[in-house]
């Protein structure tokens, strides 16, 4: 992404949203008025937000021609007019006057369905991103389904860099090969998960969600592949109870033809996302970002906040809305996931400190806190 401070002999910079690839001839970019006789304007881009996100969490957004990069946005909803595909292409090119980012409140309650609450940014160039920038928006799940092990409900980190790589999903159902993406944490087959103990909730709220009896209260680690994986739902009805701890698009691949499962023609959304990840230059290790609208700036919330500061560089603190961030108890360094209450992070604490509370014990209470916190580089 570009430096865009101004030169000494500029006035003011204005930011202004562009489409999500270099336009041809004859295409209209809308750019804002500058309110000063000298002016540099900015195009602040979705893809530019991305990156943004990635550098606030330390970590660096892959820009290669043909490389991807995957952000995931827990609570956040689109609205306006047209259908999910045109609020999608809406999100994507940053047409903010069209779609409307909602910050929803997350449900702790089994009994309601999460419907299909969270987002995904998928960024890419074919070329580089001064020449050429796209991203993909889709409508998903990130915490699907309920318990499917002894161990709890399965919950993806906040903060945490994922990789996922094409593979198989449920081969006696659907088949084919790379019809997914298979996530991994640092190496493929291994996963980083919170577990809520209780499996009634979707949140940490109370002290029962972290003793877990199977794992010696280690509530947050990384397992051996324990099959979480990205793949594709339906446009209508509920998410149900199924595939736990994966990541669920808001688009279905399959049509039943004589009781079979093949992929359907019609399936035009999830045949791009797949497109996406078969195409692209670092398939076998695409990163996964995940993180909440509890803290995080939507794209026009930051187009918003650059515009009230004319000649202020860009930088990743500006996606983080720093008020909401809530710190860890124990440690003031790191900050807790929207899953995790700070009642629940203070009760860890002090159960970890308890003469009664063996060592293993509370070593796994504070290996858990460890992982399922994050840092920020801003």
């Amino acid at each position: 992404m570009s430096d865009p401070s101004p030169a000494p002999d500029q006035s003011q910079i204005v930011h202004a949203a562009s489409p999500p690839a270099t336009p041809p001839d004859q295409q209209d970019v809308h750019l804002v008025r500058p309110t000063t006789p000298t002016a540099t304007v900015v195009l602040t881009t979705v893809h530019n937000w991305v990156e943004l996100v990635f550098q606030a969490f330390g970590q660096t957004m892959p820009t290669a021609a043909t490389e991807i990069a995957i952000l995931g946005v827990r609570g956040a909803s689109l609205s306006g007019k047209g259908t999910m595909d045109q609020l999608e292409a809406e999100a994507a090119a940053g047409e903010t006057e069209q779609e409307t980012t909602t910050r929803l409140t997350r449900d702790a309650n089994f009994a309601h369905d999460p419907g299909w609450n969270d987002l995904l940014f998928i960024a890419s160039t074919d070329s580089t991103p001064e020449k050429a920038q796209h991203v993909d928006v889709f409508e998903c799940t990130i915490d699907a389904g309920v318990a499917q092990s002894a161990l709890g409900v399965p919950i993806t980190l906040e903060g945490k860099l994922y990789g996922g790589h094409p593979g198989s999903h449920h081969p006696p159902k659907y088949p084919g090969t790379d019809i997914c993406l298979h996530l991994f944490y640092q190496s493929t087959g291994q996963m980083a998960l919170a577990r809520e103990f209780t499996k009634t909730s979707r949140t940490f709220a109370k002290v029962e969600s972290a003793e877990n009896t199977v794992s010696n209260w280690r509530f947050c680690g990384t397992e051996p592949d324990p099959g979480i994986h990205m793949h594709f739902g339906l446009e209508g009805g509920k998410v149900g109870s199924w595939s736990a701890g994966c990541t669920v698009l808001h688009h279905h691949y399959w049509k039943k033809v004589n009781g079979a499962n093949v992929a359907d023609p019609a399936a035009t959304r999830y045949k791009r996302f797949r497109d996406l990840y078969l195409g692209a230059a670092n398939k076998q290790k695409i990163p996964y970002l995940v993180a909440s609208s509890q803290y995080l700036r939507s794209y026009a919330e930051w187009v918003r906040v650059l515009d009230a500061q004319p000649g202020v560089a860009v930088k990743p603190e500006t996606v983080i809305m720093k008020d909401k961030l809530r710190a860890d108890p124990g440690d003031a360094s790191r900050y807790l996931p929207s899953f995790v209450t700070t009642d629940f992070a203070t009760a860890v604490e002090a159960l970890a400190a308890k003469s009664t509370t063996t060592k293993v014990h509370a070593a796994n209470l504070k290996s858990s806190m460890d992982l399922i916190t994050f840092k920020l580089s801003i």
